[in-house]
This record gives structure tokens, C-alpha cells and sequence, in this order.
């Protein structure tokens, strides 16, 4: 399953299923992917990444230092990954 597919997913999942906000984070180095907020106020990080992927080095600087900062962060690379923390946060 490609990176592009997981993150459609999570996306529709987060906006259709749950009617938050998925906002695309970009324009610097090592940022994760989304923002997720959910109507339950939880607000946490996404990296998406295809199966086989790695996190970069850059990516994780800075997820070490979003944890340092109390902030939640996931990296998830299947669908099934995606539910559960979608599952996990609704909680």
C-alpha cells in the first residue's frame, strides 16, 4: 500500500467518519504530516509512512522534540494503523 492511499484514508476517516480537521502540514524539514483535531479536543501529530518506510533523521529531531513538548505524535503506515489511532484517541 503506497503513503499516498494511508494518508486518503486518514484524511477521510478524520474529516468524513469523525468530522474533524487533517490539515497537510509542509514547507519544513522533519514536520509531520498532519494535524489532526477532533471534536472530542484531542490534537495530535501524524507522520505517514508506506509500509517499508523510515523516519528520516531530520523527522526524528523533531518528533523528539514535539514529545519533549507533551505533544502526541503517531506514526502509522497502514489503514489498520489509522483506526486504531483513531480508536485510541476517541477513547
Amino acid at each position: 500500500m503506497r503513503e499516498r492511499e494511508v494518508e486518503k484514508f486518514l484524511y477521510e476517516v478524520v474529516t468524513k467518519s469523525h468530522q474533524g480537521l487533517c490539515l497537510k502540514l509542509k514547507d519544513y524539514v522533519g514536520i509531520p504530516d498532519r494535524l489532526v483535531v477532533l471534536p472530542n479536543g484531542h490534537i495530535f501529530f501524524v507522520e505517514v509512512k508506506q509500509p517499508e518506510g523510515r523516519v528520516s533523521k531530520e523527522q526524528e529531531f523533531i518528533h523528539q522534540w514535539l514529545h519533549s513538548m507533551k505533544q502526541r505524535l503517531y506514526v502509522v503506515k497502514t489503514k489498520s494503523e489509522v483506526q486504531e489511532m483513531i480508536w485510541k484517541e476517541l477513547k
